[in-house]
């Protein structure tokens, strides 16, 4: 399964429309299905994004992922998106111990690479502490319709 994503994410030249709620609700169903803490998706507004999808999947999935494992098996992940032009951004945000103060994933590689698939992404992600305790990832992304459209016209495809 793994390898099957990293071709994907490899082969994911071309940026789509992406519905960024069906996206991430795949990736909550999946670890609510998988885990004890509880994930929820607080934004059910739809938004779309024209990125990467492969890789944007696997952005919110690792930073998921370590939510999850940070939460525990008690704990809450909740993951919301909203607009703040020119960028859309997700928040994942965990209620537990905080970043540091548990021990590291099996890969211990999962948010290193979510930060180099979101620059490919023309975006960035940053990991800051919430208040009481736990961690607050945000990953901001530019839509990038745009400038592919520039491109394509400046290339001659319309």
């Amino acid at each position: 399964m793994l390898d099957l994503l990293r071709e994907a994410v490899d082969q994911d030249r071309q940026p789509e429309n992406v519905s960024v709620h069906a996206l991430i609700n795949e990736i909550v169903c999946s670890a609510n299905a998988r885990c004890q803490a509880t994930v929820l998706l607080r934004d059910s507004e739809e938004r779309w994004l024209y990125t990467h999808p492969a890789a944007l999947w696997r952005i919110v999935a690792n930073i998921v992922d370590n939510a999850v494992r940070a939460a525990g098996p008690l704990g809450r992940v909740e993951i919301s998106v909203h607009n703040q032009p020119p960028n859309l951004v997700i928040e994942v945000l965990d209620d537990g111990p905080g970043f540091g103060k548990i021990p590291a994933g099996t890969a211990s590689l999962g948010l290193g690479i979510a930060v180099s698939l979101a620059k490919k992404c023309e975006g960035e992600m940053r990991v800051l502490p919430a208040h009481p305790h736990g961690v607050r990832v945000r990953l901001e992304l530019r839509d990038l319709a745009a400038e592919y459209a520039a491109a394509d016209h400046q290339s001659g495809r319309t």
